[in-house]
C-alpha cells in the first residue's frame, strides 16, 4: 500500500499569504485544496502549482458549499484560514499563528 502525500485545506488561496501557503505546501509535497470566492485568481494559482493543487470556488460561510468542496473520505493533515472572514470557532490569533507554523514545518515521517 503506497502512502498517500499530506494534504491542507487554505481558505483564501487565491492570492496572497494564502497563495503563498498553497505554493509552500505544494513544493514541500503536499496536496492542497484551495478554497477562495475568487475564480480568475484560483485559476492562475492552479496553473503555476499543477496537480497537487485542487482548487474551488467556495465562500467559507457558507458550510453547505464547503461540504461539497471537501472529499469526506479524505484525511486532512493541516487547516489554514486565510479568508478575511471568522468562519471557525478558532480566534484568528490562534489560526494565523498555527498557519505560519504549518507553512514553515516539515511534516514528522
Amino acid at each position: 500500500m503506497t502512502q498517500q502525500p499530506p494534504a491542507a485545506l487554505v481558505t483564501g488561496a487565491a492570492s496572497g499569504m494564502g497563495a503563498s501557503v498553497a505554493a509552500r505546501f505544494v513544493a514541500e509535497g503536499w496536496r492542497v485544496v484551495a478554497l477562495d470566492v475568487d475564480p480568475a485568481g484560483l485559476a492562475r494559482l492552479a496553473e503555476s502549482l499543477g496537480e497537487r493543487l485542487v482548487p474551488a470556488r467556495v465562500d467559507i460561510r457558507d458550510r453547505a458549499a464547503v461540504a461539497a468542496a471537501l472529499d469526506p473520505d479524505a484525511d486532512l493533515d493541516a487547516v489554514v484560514n486565510f479568508a478575511s472572514i471568522d468562519a471557525f470557532a478558532v480566534s484568528r490569533g490562534q489560526l494565523m499563528y498555527r498557519a505560519s507554523k504549518a507553512a514553515v514545518v516539515a511534516r514528522p515521517s
